[in-house]
């Protein structure tokens, strides 16, 4: 994890729903994917009372994510 501003880098090595999409075939960065990283920055933004926007990068072994904390 590497934090700048209002800038927050999340590297995700072992990740669940990556694991998910592996056993039923769904695509990296599809929608399973999409409703974990809305969730996660609903999460965040509860937590610092900010607006959130995740951006990420699927790999098939690390995921990267960038929020923007506005």
């Amino acid at each position: 994890c590497s934090c700048q501003d209002h800038n927050v880098g999340i590297k995700i090595e072992r990740c669940v729903i990556r694991k998910v999409c592996e056993n039923r075939n769904l695509p990296l960065g599809g929608p399973l994917c999409r409703i974990f990283h809305s969730y996660l920055d609903g999460i965040v933004n509860e937590l610092t009372f900010r607006p959130v926007k995740s951006e990420v990068e699927h790999d098939p072994k690390v995921c990267k994510t960038h929020m923007r904390i506005r």
